[in-house]
């Protein structure tokens, strides 16, 4: 015999939306700590700004320390980053243009990473050791640990850090001299084009590690939204010093006022010199 339970419609209303109260009462995103780290953590000048989440590989080659994960319910899994940082993406500064470095003797290598790994639990807790490429590219990485638990809540964006990573064959940065233009308080009209002259200069050959390059970037005063200029590539086997020569035409597309302009030097493993930065009214 079979029994067929009817219930009233406010009533079936009401455990329906009771089920979506209880599917929903978990907002809380997982927390995150980083404990024990070797090296520490430090602040650093990091795309002309700084930065007091750095870790900074130069004798120590690996990133050493404990990963605390805790959520209210369960973390259902981790997501593991490591990326370049040379355009300055998301802090404001210099972006380097979109070029092919290109293959060279002993040319370096990106530090990249990317893992997704299931874990479903409350607490989790590892000790975590992670080591660059030999021959790595020198300068910023985009590190970032994200847990997302079992209700779909994610860790804050606050879990980003920079990875400051040397060559190990060449932590000296370069120099870079400006010949022309003699000020660092521009003016000039839309359409007009300015030229920037100098040297590029270096401990060992410019062309070791195929990075090596002089650009230039530019962005409205008060706003960190960089636009990226022209560049010279330095060729390989141009010794320890070359000279480069960058013209940029003011876009007809800018609007009038105050604008920053960074000039920037790699050498061949990406090790940044100073920048030089001018003052440009653009005017009518």
């Amino acid at each position: 015999m079979n029994f067929k339970l009817h219930l009233p419609s406010f009533l079936v209303l009401f455990i329906l939306v009771g089920s979506c109260v209880d599917q929903a009462e978990d907002m809380t995103p997982p927390e995150i700590s980083i404990m024990n780290a070797v090296p520490a953590l430090s602040t650093e000048n990091v795309c002309g700004d700084p930065d007091d989440r750095v870790f900074v590989l130069r004798e120590a080659r690996d990133l050493n320390f404990t990963l605390l994960i805790e959520d209210d319910q369960e973390v259902a899994e981790i997501k593991w980053d490591i990326h370049n940082n040379f355009d300055c993406h998301g802090h404001g500064g210099g972006s380097a243009p979109g070029f092919t470095a290109p293959q060279v003797a002993q040319s370096t290598e990106d530090w990249s990473y990317l893992e997704v790994e299931e874990i479903n639990v409350q607490t989790y807790s590892t000790d975590v050791s992670l080591s660059p490429p030999d021959n790595v590219t020198a300068g910023n990485y985009h590190f970032s640990i994200q847990a997302v638990d079992a209700a779909g809540n994610t860790s804050p964006n606050s879990d980003v850090y920079t990875l400051k990573v040397f060559n190990s064959r060449d932590s000296l940065a370069p120099t870079l001299a400006l010949d022309t233009p003699r000020s660092n308080s521009l003016s000039a009209t839309r359409g007009e084009t300015l030229t920037f002259e100098g040297q590029l200069s270096d401990d060992q050959d410019l062309g070791d590690g195929g990075n090596a390059i002089v650009f230039l970037t530019y962005r409205k005063k008060n706003s960190s939204n960089s636009f990226t200029g022209p560049y010279d590539l330095v060729p390989a086997g141009q010794g320890s010093s070359y000279d480069f020569n960058i013209s940029f035409e003011i876009p007809n597309t800018i609007s009038t006022g105050e604008y920053i302009i960074t000039l920037q030097g790699h050498d061949g493993v990406r090790n940044t010199a100073s920048f030089v930065t001018f003052d440009l009214t653009v005017e009518n």
